[in-house]
């Protein structure tokens, strides 16, 4: 993926992509794949009307310096994490700085959803791509929509295959909550 692709993918919604200064990652972020992801390509600004990233451009905040701002309960378990960012009705999603695995956050329950980040964006494009093609039907076609969702499920299974089994009930939801 490239950062002109993200642009064009998230371009008909106004959507901005955000980089994060190579030099402020380069602290946090050990897996040279994430750092890259991170300062060159990029990440949304948010995806549909229902997950919203961290903006990259004005830092980049591990889990714990988070809820220290925030106020929060302390995570031990997620508190070196990167903070990606979250949705209105779905998990917060993490960036494991030492592996590049990205992770959903909810309730204490961690959960990889992509195995590096640069897949995670990738299946962020798809989905931006196939929310560009929703845009263009007609509205009330049920069943174009629905066979973009299949396809769309089967195209996600397909990128990162290793994580999908555990992880397909995150990227359903996901979907519902963006589609």
């Amino acid at each position: 993926m490239s950062s002109e692709e993200l642009n064009s993918a998230f371009a008909n919604w106004g959507v901005e992509v955000t980089r994060a200064d190579v030099e402020q990652i380069a602290e946090k972020v050990q897996q040279p794949v994430a750092q890259y992801v991170l300062s060159e390509v990029g990440i949304p600004e948010r995806l549909g009307d229902s997950f919203f990233f961290h903006d990259f451009g004005r830092s980049c905040l591990t889990v714990g310096e988070l809820l220290d701002q925030i106020g929060g309960t302390e995570e031990p378990q997620v508190s070196d994490f990167i903070y990606l960012g979250s949705g209105v009705r779905s998990d917060t999603v993490l960036l494991d700085a030492v592996t590049g695995e990205v992770f959903s956050w909810r309730d204490g329950e961690v959960r990889r959803v992509a195995s590096g980040l640069s897949q995670f964006v990738d299946l962020l494009c798809l989905i931006q791509v196939r929310m560009n093609e929703i845009e263009l039907m007609e509205e009330g076609d049920s069943v174009e929509l629905a066979d973009i969702i299949r396809r769309l499920l089967i195209d996600i299974s397909d990128l990162d295959p290793p994580v999908m089994e555990e992880a397909g009930d995150y990227w359903r939801k996901l979907l519902q909550d963006t589609l």
